[in-house]
């Protein structure tokens, strides 16, 4: 079975963050611009 490497979720929220945030997180995830994707979001 092949993965779905759609995550919209992540994308709401990664879009959400980015009108506060520069690049929408404050760590290396802004590595993801190179790499393309959307970094996800983990619930703790």
């Amino acid at each position: 079975m092949a993965y779905s490497y759609e995550a919209p979720v992540s994308q709401s929220l990664f879009d959400r963050a980015s009108v506060v945030t520069p690049g929408g997180v404050n760590s290396p995830v802004r590595a993801f611009r190179a790499v393309g994707g959307t970094p996800r979001f983990m619930v703790s």
